[in-house]
Protein backbone atom coordinates (compact mmCIF):
# COMPACT_ATOMS: atom_id res chain seq x y z
CA UNK A 1 0.00 0.00 0.00
CA UNK A 2 1.68 3.68 -0.89
CA UNK A 3 1.98 6.19 1.42
CA UNK A 4 -0.45 8.30 -0.94
CA UNK A 5 -2.95 6.07 0.75
CA UNK A 6 -4.74 6.78 3.89
CA UNK A 7 -6.36 4.70 6.23
CA UNK A 8 -8.72 5.58 8.41
CA UNK A 9 -10.87 3.02 11.21
CA UNK A 10 -13.41 4.62 12.41
CA UNK A 11 -15.34 2.39 15.09
CA UNK A 12 -19.27 3.34 16.92
CA UNK A 13 -21.19 3.95 13.65
CA UNK A 14 -24.27 1.79 12.40
CA UNK A 15 -25.74 2.58 8.05
CA UNK A 16 -28.49 -0.05 7.83
CA UNK A 17 -29.79 -1.42 4.83
CA UNK A 18 -33.21 -0.61 5.78
CA UNK A 19 -32.87 3.11 7.09
CA UNK A 20 -31.24 3.68 3.29
CA UNK A 21 -34.07 1.99 1.98
CA UNK A 22 -36.73 4.50 3.59
CA UNK A 23 -34.39 7.52 3.05
CA UNK A 24 -35.71 7.84 -1.32
CA UNK A 25 -35.51 11.29 -3.33
CA UNK A 26 -38.90 13.25 -3.25
CA UNK A 27 -41.46 10.93 -4.58
CA UNK A 28 -41.55 11.48 -8.55
CA UNK A 29 -45.03 13.16 -9.69
CA UNK A 30 -46.42 12.71 -13.23
CA UNK A 31 -43.28 14.75 -15.24
CA UNK A 32 -40.93 12.61 -14.44
CA UNK A 33 -37.14 14.36 -14.59
CA UNK A 34 -35.93 13.33 -17.73
CA UNK A 35 -32.05 14.22 -16.39
CA UNK A 36 -31.91 10.84 -14.19
CA UNK A 37 -29.63 11.20 -11.65
CA UNK A 38 -26.52 13.83 -11.26
CA UNK A 39 -24.02 11.58 -10.32
CA UNK A 40 -23.24 7.70 -11.02
CA UNK A 41 -24.03 4.46 -9.30
CA UNK A 42 -22.44 1.15 -9.33
CA UNK A 43 -24.84 -1.81 -8.34
CA UNK A 44 -22.92 -5.29 -7.95
CA UNK A 45 -25.32 -8.33 -7.81
CA UNK A 46 -22.54 -10.38 -5.47
CA UNK A 47 -20.24 -9.99 -2.98
CA UNK A 48 -17.21 -9.32 -4.78
CA UNK A 49 -17.46 -6.41 -7.84
CA UNK A 50 -16.54 -7.48 -11.08
CA UNK A 51 -13.16 -6.36 -12.15
CA UNK A 52 -14.94 -4.05 -14.85
CA UNK A 53 -16.58 -2.40 -12.01
CA UNK A 54 -13.83 -1.67 -10.13
CA UNK A 55 -12.12 0.07 -12.83
CA UNK A 56 -15.48 2.10 -13.69
CA UNK A 57 -16.03 3.36 -10.24
CA UNK A 58 -12.03 4.47 -10.17
CA UNK A 59 -12.47 6.25 -13.09
CA UNK A 60 -16.09 7.99 -11.84
CA UNK A 61 -13.88 9.07 -8.53
CA UNK A 62 -11.46 10.88 -10.30
CA UNK A 63 -9.05 8.48 -11.06
CA UNK A 64 -5.40 9.97 -9.54
CA UNK A 65 -7.86 12.90 -7.95
CA UNK A 66 -10.43 10.28 -6.50
CA UNK A 67 -11.14 10.71 -2.34
CA UNK A 68 -12.50 7.10 -1.64
CA UNK A 69 -14.69 5.93 0.91
CA UNK A 70 -15.13 2.86 1.37
CA UNK A 71 -17.79 1.84 4.51
CA UNK A 72 -17.95 -1.88 5.57
CA UNK A 73 -20.46 -2.82 8.37
CA UNK A 74 -18.78 -4.02 11.34
CA UNK A 75 -20.17 -7.53 12.25
CA UNK A 76 -19.23 -10.38 9.18
CA UNK A 77 -22.47 -12.44 7.91
CA UNK A 78 -21.54 -15.16 11.16
CA UNK A 79 -22.94 -11.95 13.36
CA UNK A 80 -19.45 -12.00 14.63
CA UNK A 81 -18.06 -8.26 15.34
CA UNK A 82 -14.67 -7.49 14.06
CA UNK A 83 -11.86 -7.18 16.43
CA UNK A 84 -8.42 -6.42 14.26
CA UNK A 85 -7.61 -4.65 11.37
CA UNK A 86 -7.28 -7.44 8.63
CA UNK A 87 -10.50 -7.11 7.23
CA UNK A 88 -9.81 -3.16 6.59
CA UNK A 89 -6.50 -4.10 4.98
CA UNK A 90 -7.79 -6.47 2.44
CA UNK A 91 -10.77 -4.35 1.68
CA UNK A 92 -7.90 -1.66 0.96
CA UNK A 93 -5.42 -3.59 -0.75
CA UNK A 94 -8.66 -4.73 -3.53
CA UNK A 95 -9.20 -1.49 -4.86
CA UNK A 96 -5.28 -0.46 -6.22
CA UNK A 97 -5.63 2.50 -5.23
CA UNK A 98 -4.33 4.97 -8.21
CA UNK A 99 -1.58 6.88 -7.20
CA UNK A 100 -2.39 10.31 -5.82
CA UNK A 101 -5.57 9.33 -5.29
CA UNK A 102 -6.78 9.11 -1.30
CA UNK A 103 -8.70 6.73 0.25
CA UNK A 104 -10.74 6.37 4.12
CA UNK A 105 -12.60 3.01 5.49
CA UNK A 106 -15.00 3.24 8.00
CA UNK A 107 -16.43 0.66 9.76
CA UNK A 108 -19.86 0.92 11.42
CA UNK A 109 -20.87 -0.17 14.33
CA UNK A 110 -23.59 1.83 16.58
CA UNK A 111 -26.02 3.82 15.14
CA UNK A 112 -26.03 6.57 17.85
CA UNK A 113 -22.97 8.50 16.55
CA UNK A 114 -24.15 8.49 13.00
CA UNK A 115 -24.34 12.24 12.55
CA UNK A 116 -20.63 12.80 14.25
CA UNK A 117 -18.82 14.95 12.54
CA UNK A 118 -15.77 12.92 12.38
CA UNK A 119 -17.24 10.03 10.32
CA UNK A 120 -19.38 12.58 8.06
CA UNK A 121 -16.13 15.32 7.37
CA UNK A 122 -14.96 12.33 4.88
CA UNK A 123 -17.82 11.48 2.85
CA UNK A 124 -18.46 15.65 2.54
CA UNK A 125 -15.06 15.55 0.99
CA UNK A 126 -15.38 12.67 -1.05
CA UNK A 127 -15.64 11.85 -4.54
CA UNK A 128 -16.78 8.21 -3.77
CA UNK A 129 -17.99 6.07 -2.03
CA UNK A 130 -18.26 2.57 -2.14
CA UNK A 131 -20.62 0.23 0.61
CA UNK A 132 -19.16 -3.48 0.85
CA UNK A 133 -21.29 -6.79 1.36
CA UNK A 134 -21.60 -7.83 5.02
CA UNK A 135 -24.62 -8.04 7.44
CA UNK A 136 -26.14 -4.68 7.69
CA UNK A 137 -28.19 -3.90 11.12
CA UNK A 138 -31.53 -3.11 10.29
CA UNK A 139 -32.35 0.04 13.59
CA UNK A 140 -31.24 3.24 12.06
CA UNK A 141 -32.90 6.09 11.89
CA UNK A 142 -34.14 7.92 9.14
CA UNK A 143 -32.56 10.90 9.56
CA UNK A 144 -28.98 9.65 9.45
CA UNK A 145 -26.18 11.65 8.60
CA UNK A 146 -24.38 9.48 6.68
CA UNK A 147 -26.82 8.51 4.77
CA UNK A 148 -27.47 11.61 3.85
CA UNK A 149 -23.98 12.60 2.94
CA UNK A 150 -24.21 9.58 0.76
CA UNK A 151 -26.94 11.53 -1.52
CA UNK A 152 -25.63 14.67 -1.19
CA UNK A 153 -22.14 12.92 -2.86
CA UNK A 154 -24.06 11.81 -6.02
CA UNK A 155 -26.05 15.15 -6.23
CA UNK A 156 -22.89 17.06 -6.68
CA UNK A 157 -22.45 14.39 -8.86
CA UNK A 158 -19.79 12.09 -7.32
CA UNK A 159 -19.65 7.87 -7.56
CA UNK A 160 -21.55 5.56 -5.28
CA UNK A 161 -21.02 1.81 -5.24
CA UNK A 162 -21.63 -1.61 -3.40
CA UNK A 163 -21.57 -4.98 -3.22
CA UNK A 164 -24.47 -7.61 -1.75
CA UNK A 165 -25.99 -6.12 1.46
CA UNK A 166 -24.09 -2.36 0.35
CA UNK A 167 -25.50 -2.68 -2.85
CA UNK A 168 -29.02 -3.53 -1.77
CA UNK A 169 -28.51 -0.31 0.97
CA UNK A 170 -27.81 2.00 -1.76
CA UNK A 171 -30.59 0.91 -3.83
CA UNK A 172 -33.34 2.95 -2.78
CA UNK A 173 -31.51 6.12 -4.01
CA UNK A 174 -32.45 4.83 -7.73
CA UNK A 175 -35.52 6.68 -8.94
CA UNK A 176 -38.94 4.43 -8.40
CA UNK A 177 -36.75 1.10 -8.53
CA UNK A 178 -36.89 -2.11 -6.60
CA UNK A 179 -33.42 -4.24 -6.70
CA UNK A 180 -32.93 -7.69 -5.85
CA UNK A 181 -28.97 -9.03 -5.60
CA UNK A 182 -27.72 -12.38 -6.50
CA UNK A 183 -30.79 -12.57 -8.83
CA UNK A 184 -29.85 -15.88 -10.44
CA UNK A 185 -31.00 -17.48 -6.80
CA UNK A 186 -34.44 -19.38 -6.59
CA UNK A 187 -37.31 -17.56 -5.28
CA UNK A 188 -35.69 -14.07 -6.50
CA UNK A 189 -37.41 -13.08 -9.23
CA UNK A 190 -40.72 -14.16 -7.45
CA UNK A 191 -39.25 -12.09 -4.37
CA UNK A 192 -38.93 -9.14 -6.56
CA UNK A 193 -42.41 -9.27 -8.52
CA UNK A 194 -43.48 -9.07 -4.83
CA UNK A 195 -42.11 -5.96 -3.72
CA UNK A 196 -42.94 -4.30 -6.86
CA UNK A 197 -46.65 -4.57 -5.80
CA UNK A 198 -46.14 -2.95 -2.42
CA UNK A 199 -48.30 0.75 -2.60
CA UNK A 200 -47.03 3.83 -3.19
CA UNK A 201 -46.99 7.31 -4.17
CA UNK A 202 -45.07 6.22 -7.75
CA UNK A 203 -45.59 2.87 -10.40
CA UNK A 204 -42.37 0.53 -9.59
CA UNK A 205 -40.06 -1.29 -11.81
CA UNK A 206 -38.04 -4.01 -11.00
CA UNK A 207 -33.79 -4.46 -11.01
CA UNK A 208 -32.15 -7.96 -10.70
CA UNK A 209 -28.46 -8.27 -10.60
CA UNK A 210 -26.89 -11.75 -10.72
CA UNK A 211 -23.98 -12.51 -8.82
CA UNK A 212 -21.42 -11.59 -11.35
CA UNK A 213 -22.43 -8.89 -12.94
CA UNK A 214 -23.04 -4.89 -11.94
CA UNK A 215 -25.47 -2.42 -13.19
CA UNK A 216 -23.77 1.11 -13.96
CA UNK A 217 -26.41 4.24 -13.44
CA UNK A 218 -24.86 7.09 -14.73
CA UNK A 219 -27.48 9.97 -15.28
CA UNK A 220 -29.60 8.46 -17.20
CA UNK A 221 -27.45 5.44 -19.10
CA UNK A 222 -27.71 2.31 -17.62
CA UNK A 223 -24.71 -0.35 -18.64
CA UNK A 224 -24.15 -4.25 -17.42
CA UNK A 225 -20.60 -4.46 -16.30
CA UNK A 226 -19.02 -8.25 -15.42
CA UNK A 227 -19.79 -11.62 -17.04
CA UNK A 228 -23.97 -12.25 -16.34
CA UNK A 229 -27.28 -10.62 -16.51
CA UNK A 230 -29.18 -7.83 -15.67
CA UNK A 231 -33.14 -8.10 -15.30
CA UNK A 232 -35.23 -5.16 -15.64
CA UNK A 233 -39.16 -6.14 -14.60
CA UNK A 234 -42.15 -3.88 -15.24
CA UNK A 235 -45.27 -5.09 -13.74
CA UNK A 236 -48.38 -5.58 -15.99
CA UNK A 237 -50.43 -2.59 -17.21
CA UNK A 238 -53.60 -1.89 -16.41
CA UNK A 239 -57.01 -1.67 -18.92
CA UNK A 240 -57.90 -0.99 -21.44
CA UNK A 241 -53.94 -2.03 -22.84
CA UNK A 242 -53.58 -5.25 -20.70
CA UNK A 243 -49.93 -5.58 -21.67
CA UNK A 244 -48.67 -8.77 -19.88
CA UNK A 245 -45.18 -8.83 -17.16
CA UNK A 246 -42.61 -7.37 -19.21
CA UNK A 247 -38.84 -9.07 -18.64
CA UNK A 248 -35.79 -7.27 -20.16
CA UNK A 249 -32.85 -8.92 -19.75
CA UNK A 250 -29.56 -7.32 -20.64
CA UNK A 251 -26.22 -9.17 -21.32
CA UNK A 252 -22.58 -7.41 -20.49
CA UNK A 253 -22.08 -4.21 -22.30
CA UNK A 254 -25.76 -4.34 -23.18
CA UNK A 255 -27.24 -0.71 -22.33
CA UNK A 256 -30.44 0.95 -21.34
CA UNK A 257 -32.17 4.10 -20.51
CA UNK A 258 -33.15 4.99 -17.46
CA UNK A 259 -36.01 7.75 -18.03
CA UNK A 260 -37.40 5.36 -20.88
CA UNK A 261 -37.71 2.43 -18.29
CA UNK A 262 -39.29 5.06 -15.61
CA UNK A 263 -41.88 6.68 -18.54
CA UNK A 264 -42.66 2.80 -18.95
CA UNK A 265 -43.46 1.93 -15.43
CA UNK A 266 -45.80 5.19 -15.63
CA UNK A 267 -47.64 4.53 -18.94
CA UNK A 268 -48.08 0.90 -17.65
CA UNK A 269 -49.98 2.83 -14.88
CA UNK A 270 -51.63 4.80 -17.16
CA UNK A 271 -51.70 3.09 -20.72
CA UNK A 272 -52.48 4.72 -24.12
CA UNK A 273 -55.55 3.76 -25.55
CA UNK A 274 -58.64 5.50 -23.62
CA UNK A 275 -57.43 9.06 -24.81
CA UNK A 276 -56.87 7.89 -28.30
CA UNK A 277 -60.24 7.82 -29.78
CA UNK A 278 -60.84 11.31 -30.30
CA UNK A 279 -62.45 12.10 -33.80
CA UNK A 280 -59.28 13.04 -36.40
CA UNK A 281 -59.62 16.82 -36.87
CA UNK A 282 -58.30 20.29 -35.78
CA UNK A 283 -60.68 21.17 -33.02
CA UNK A 284 -59.77 25.09 -33.31
CA UNK A 285 -59.01 27.42 -36.42
CA UNK A 286 -55.35 26.97 -36.63
CA UNK A 287 -53.63 24.82 -38.89
CA UNK A 288 -51.11 22.49 -38.74
CA UNK A 289 -47.74 21.71 -41.62
CA UNK A 290 -46.43 18.24 -41.12
CA UNK A 291 -42.82 17.92 -43.21
CA UNK A 292 -41.47 13.88 -43.97
CA UNK A 293 -37.72 15.66 -43.68
CA UNK A 294 -35.32 15.12 -46.33
CA UNK A 295 -35.44 18.79 -47.50
CA UNK A 296 -38.47 21.88 -47.48
CA UNK A 297 -39.45 23.39 -50.39
CA UNK A 298 -39.73 27.09 -50.66
CA UNK A 299 -43.57 26.74 -51.58
CA UNK A 300 -43.96 24.87 -48.25
CA UNK A 301 -41.93 27.75 -46.53
CA UNK A 302 -43.89 30.01 -48.03
CA UNK A 303 -47.35 28.18 -47.29
CA UNK A 304 -46.20 28.18 -43.43
CA UNK A 305 -45.48 31.95 -43.38
CA UNK A 306 -48.82 32.94 -44.95
CA UNK A 307 -50.91 30.35 -42.41
CA UNK A 308 -49.03 32.52 -39.47
CA UNK A 309 -50.37 36.23 -41.29
CA UNK A 310 -47.27 37.01 -43.27
CA UNK A 311 -44.30 37.77 -43.05
CA UNK A 312 -44.52 40.37 -40.07
CA UNK A 313 -46.38 37.32 -37.82
CA UNK A 314 -44.14 36.34 -34.59
CA UNK A 315 -42.49 32.98 -35.05
CA UNK A 316 -41.14 31.09 -32.64
CA UNK A 317 -38.55 28.12 -33.18
CA UNK A 318 -37.77 24.90 -31.21
CA UNK A 319 -34.53 23.54 -32.06
CA UNK A 320 -34.45 21.16 -29.11
CA UNK A 321 -34.75 17.93 -31.11
CA UNK A 322 -31.40 17.97 -31.92
CA UNK A 323 -28.65 17.58 -29.67
CA UNK A 324 -27.18 21.24 -27.67
CA UNK A 325 -24.63 22.75 -29.25
CA UNK A 326 -21.78 24.31 -26.59
CA UNK A 327 -21.37 26.89 -28.17
CA UNK A 328 -24.68 27.51 -29.60
CA UNK A 329 -25.10 27.35 -33.33
CA UNK A 330 -27.57 29.64 -35.92
CA UNK A 331 -30.67 27.42 -36.41
CA UNK A 332 -31.38 26.56 -39.75
CA UNK A 333 -34.71 26.39 -39.36
CA UNK A 334 -34.80 30.02 -38.61
CA UNK A 335 -32.59 31.45 -41.48
CA UNK A 336 -34.71 28.82 -43.79
CA UNK A 337 -37.74 31.09 -42.59
CA UNK A 338 -36.21 34.58 -42.95
CA UNK A 339 -34.65 33.67 -46.36
CA UNK A 340 -38.40 32.83 -47.32
CA UNK A 341 -39.13 36.62 -45.70
CA UNK A 342 -40.35 35.98 -42.12
CA UNK A 343 -39.16 39.25 -40.30
CA UNK A 344 -39.58 38.31 -36.78
CA UNK A 345 -38.34 34.60 -36.06
CA UNK A 346 -37.20 34.00 -32.15
CA UNK A 347 -35.26 30.95 -31.60
CA UNK A 348 -36.10 29.46 -27.75
CA UNK A 349 -33.04 26.60 -27.85
CA UNK A 350 -32.90 26.52 -24.10
CA UNK A 351 -33.57 23.02 -22.23
CA UNK A 352 -33.87 23.26 -18.60
CA UNK A 353 -37.41 23.19 -16.74
CA UNK A 354 -36.75 26.43 -15.57
CA UNK A 355 -35.68 27.88 -18.70
CA UNK A 356 -38.87 26.71 -20.51
CA UNK A 357 -41.30 28.29 -17.96
CA UNK A 358 -39.46 31.56 -17.61
CA UNK A 359 -41.42 34.82 -18.72
CA UNK A 360 -38.78 35.48 -21.58
CA UNK A 361 -40.53 32.16 -22.77
CA UNK A 362 -44.01 32.81 -21.51
CA UNK A 363 -43.62 36.00 -23.57
CA UNK A 364 -42.67 34.90 -26.75
CA UNK A 365 -45.05 32.00 -27.40
CA UNK A 366 -48.10 34.66 -26.60
CA UNK A 367 -46.99 36.76 -29.19
CA UNK A 368 -46.02 33.78 -31.71
CA UNK A 369 -48.39 33.07 -34.62
CA UNK A 370 -46.49 30.24 -35.52
CA UNK A 371 -44.60 27.33 -33.89
CA UNK A 372 -41.76 25.65 -35.89
CA UNK A 373 -40.28 22.27 -34.18
CA UNK A 374 -37.39 21.24 -36.01
CA UNK A 375 -35.68 18.18 -37.01
CA UNK A 376 -33.41 15.11 -34.84
CA UNK A 377 -35.22 12.83 -32.54
CA UNK A 378 -38.58 13.27 -30.98
CA UNK A 379 -38.14 12.40 -27.78
CA UNK A 380 -35.73 15.18 -26.80
CA UNK A 381 -39.23 17.46 -27.29
CA UNK A 382 -40.84 15.27 -24.77
CA UNK A 383 -38.23 15.57 -22.17
CA UNK A 384 -38.14 19.85 -22.77
CA UNK A 385 -41.80 20.63 -22.79
CA UNK A 386 -44.21 17.65 -21.69
CA UNK A 387 -45.92 18.92 -18.70
CA UNK A 388 -44.22 21.94 -18.46
CA UNK A 389 -46.23 25.28 -18.83
CA UNK A 390 -44.55 25.60 -21.96
CA UNK A 391 -46.54 22.79 -23.68
CA UNK A 392 -49.68 24.50 -22.93
CA UNK A 393 -48.62 27.98 -24.47
CA UNK A 394 -47.54 25.95 -27.55
CA UNK A 395 -51.38 24.46 -27.67
CA UNK A 396 -52.82 27.91 -27.60
CA UNK A 397 -50.67 28.96 -30.78
CA UNK A 398 -53.00 26.62 -32.36
CA UNK A 399 -56.30 27.47 -30.47
CA UNK A 400 -55.81 30.82 -31.58
CA UNK A 401 -55.66 30.52 -34.67
CA UNK A 402 -52.00 30.07 -35.40
CA UNK A 403 -49.73 27.43 -36.97
CA UNK A 404 -47.48 25.02 -35.65
CA UNK A 405 -44.99 23.44 -38.32
CA UNK A 406 -42.23 20.90 -37.92
CA UNK A 407 -39.91 18.69 -40.40
CA UNK A 408 -39.04 14.70 -39.56
CA UNK A 409 -39.53 14.13 -35.36
CA UNK A 410 -40.36 17.91 -35.52
CA UNK A 411 -43.57 16.33 -37.78
CA UNK A 412 -44.31 12.86 -35.46
CA UNK A 413 -44.15 15.17 -32.41
CA UNK A 414 -47.74 16.35 -33.62
CA UNK A 415 -49.48 13.05 -33.94
CA UNK A 416 -51.02 11.62 -30.90
CA UNK A 417 -49.24 8.76 -30.64
CA UNK A 418 -45.24 9.14 -30.54
CA UNK A 419 -44.06 7.01 -33.65
CA UNK A 420 -40.26 5.94 -32.99
CA UNK A 421 -39.57 8.20 -29.37
CA UNK A 422 -37.21 5.78 -27.92
CA UNK A 423 -33.70 7.42 -26.71
CA UNK A 424 -32.12 4.02 -27.58
CA UNK A 425 -32.18 4.69 -31.59
CA UNK A 426 -35.14 5.12 -33.90
CA UNK A 427 -35.09 2.38 -35.52
CA UNK A 428 -38.21 0.80 -32.84
CA UNK A 429 -41.69 2.15 -34.13
CA UNK A 430 -42.69 1.50 -30.76
CA UNK A 431 -41.16 2.71 -27.43
CA UNK A 432 -43.31 2.12 -24.41
CA UNK A 433 -42.93 4.97 -22.39
CA UNK A 434 -41.92 7.36 -25.23
CA UNK A 435 -45.59 6.25 -26.60
CA UNK A 436 -47.33 9.71 -26.44
CA UNK A 437 -46.98 12.66 -28.50
CA UNK A 438 -48.56 16.17 -27.99
CA UNK A 439 -51.67 15.87 -30.02
CA UNK A 440 -52.13 18.09 -31.86
CA UNK A 441 -53.78 16.37 -34.83
CA UNK A 442 -55.35 13.91 -32.32
CA UNK A 443 -56.31 10.45 -32.91
CA UNK A 444 -53.00 10.38 -35.21
CA UNK A 445 -50.04 8.20 -35.59
CA UNK A 446 -47.29 10.02 -37.54
CA UNK A 447 -44.25 8.83 -39.38
CA UNK A 448 -41.86 10.29 -41.77
CA UNK A 449 -38.50 9.70 -44.29
CA UNK A 450 -41.37 6.94 -45.13
CA UNK A 451 -41.27 5.19 -48.35
CA UNK A 452 -37.77 6.43 -48.79
CA UNK A 453 -36.52 3.86 -45.23
CA UNK A 454 -39.03 1.07 -46.19
CA UNK A 455 -41.49 1.95 -43.23
CA UNK A 456 -44.87 0.76 -44.37
CA UNK A 457 -44.34 -2.38 -42.36
CA UNK A 458 -43.64 -0.69 -39.29
CA UNK A 459 -46.92 1.26 -39.36
CA UNK A 460 -48.83 -2.12 -40.41
CA UNK A 461 -47.41 -3.41 -37.39
CA UNK A 462 -48.39 -0.22 -35.28
CA UNK A 463 -51.95 0.05 -37.20
CA UNK A 464 -52.80 -3.56 -35.82
CA UNK A 465 -52.18 -2.57 -31.78
CA UNK A 466 -53.60 0.27 -32.02
CA UNK A 467 -56.49 0.40 -34.46
CA UNK A 468 -58.53 3.05 -33.78
CA UNK A 469 -55.48 5.43 -34.71
CA UNK A 470 -55.42 7.06 -38.34
CA UNK A 471 -51.49 6.34 -39.22
CA UNK A 472 -50.02 8.79 -41.81
CA UNK A 473 -46.67 8.16 -43.66
CA UNK A 474 -45.56 11.12 -45.09
CA UNK A 475 -42.66 11.10 -47.49
CA UNK A 476 -39.32 12.73 -48.02
CA UNK A 477 -39.42 15.86 -49.34
CA UNK A 478 -43.41 15.83 -48.92
CA UNK A 479 -45.42 18.17 -46.59
CA UNK A 480 -49.57 17.59 -45.48
CA UNK A 481 -51.18 21.16 -44.75
CA UNK A 482 -53.57 20.39 -42.31
CA UNK A 483 -56.99 22.65 -41.78
CA UNK A 484 -60.26 21.23 -40.08
CA UNK A 485 -60.70 17.90 -40.81
CA UNK A 486 -58.54 18.14 -44.16
CA UNK A 487 -55.31 17.38 -45.21
CA UNK A 488 -53.30 18.79 -48.06
CA UNK A 489 -50.53 17.03 -50.04
CA UNK A 490 -47.96 19.00 -51.08
CA UNK A 491 -44.58 18.72 -52.49
CA UNK A 492 -42.37 15.96 -54.45
CA UNK A 493 -43.90 12.95 -53.38
CA UNK A 494 -46.67 11.08 -51.80
CA UNK A 495 -48.51 9.79 -47.81
CA UNK A 496 -49.73 7.18 -46.63
CA UNK A 497 -53.03 7.28 -44.83
CA UNK A 498 -53.47 3.84 -42.66
CA UNK A 499 -57.02 2.96 -41.54
CA UNK A 500 -57.63 -0.17 -39.36
CA UNK A 501 -60.82 0.20 -37.90
CA UNK A 502 -61.91 -2.63 -40.11
CA UNK A 503 -59.73 -4.77 -41.31
CA UNK A 504 -58.16 -3.94 -45.07
CA UNK A 505 -59.42 -6.01 -47.97
CA UNK A 506 -56.15 -6.36 -49.50
CA UNK A 507 -53.40 -6.65 -47.00
CA UNK A 508 -50.71 -6.74 -48.95
CA UNK A 509 -52.21 -2.84 -49.96
CA UNK A 510 -53.32 -1.61 -46.64
CA UNK A 511 -53.15 2.07 -47.03
CA UNK A 512 -54.85 5.10 -49.13
CA UNK A 513 -52.10 6.64 -51.27
CA UNK A 514 -52.58 10.69 -51.36
CA UNK A 515 -49.90 12.19 -54.16
CA UNK A 516 -49.06 16.14 -54.54
CA UNK A 517 -52.08 18.57 -55.08
CA UNK A 518 -54.67 15.43 -53.27
CA UNK A 519 -56.90 15.99 -50.36
CA UNK A 520 -57.67 13.27 -47.86
CA UNK A 521 -60.83 14.39 -45.54
CA UNK A 522 -59.32 13.06 -41.94
CA UNK A 523 -62.51 12.65 -40.56
CA UNK A 524 -64.07 10.11 -43.21
CA UNK A 525 -60.82 8.81 -43.75
CA UNK A 526 -60.72 9.24 -47.64
CA UNK A 527 -59.70 11.20 -50.33
CA UNK A 528 -61.63 14.33 -51.28
CA UNK A 529 -62.98 14.08 -54.68
CA UNK A 530 -62.11 16.85 -57.04
CA UNK A 531 -65.15 18.81 -58.63
CA UNK A 532 -65.53 18.46 -62.08
CA UNK A 533 -63.79 20.82 -64.57
CA UNK A 534 -65.86 23.75 -65.65
CA UNK A 535 -68.08 23.11 -68.85
CA UNK A 536 -67.97 19.59 -68.80
CA UNK A 537 -71.41 17.64 -68.15
CA UNK A 538 -72.02 16.01 -64.84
Amino acid sequence: MTGEVRQTLICSLVVAAASLAVVNPAPSQDRIDPSGIAGAMILCGGAEPPAAARIKFLALAGGEKAKLVIVIPAREKSDEPITNSKRVEGELAKWKIPAGATARLIVLDSGEEAGQGAVLRPLRDATAVWLADGTWPRHSTINSGVEQEIQKLIARGGVAGGTGGGALALAALVPDAKVETDFQEKGKKERLWEAMQAPGPVPRWGIGVDKDAALLIHHRHLEVLGNATVTILLNAAVQPSGQKRREIVLKPEDFQDLTLLRRAAQSRAKPLGSDTTRETRLEHHGSLVLVGGGGISSEVVKRFIELAGGADAPIVVLPTGNPPDDPPRPSREAKMLEKAGARQVVVLSQRTLAEVESPQWKAALQQAKGVWFGGGRQWRFIDCYEGTAAQTAIHDVLRRGGVIGGSSAGATIQGEYLCRGSPLGNQAMQAEGYERGFGYLPGTAIDQHFSQRKRWGDMTELMRRHPQLLGIGIDEQTALIVQGNTAEVLGKNQVYFYDYRAPPADPQHDFILAKPGEKFDLLRRRLVEKPPAAGKEQ
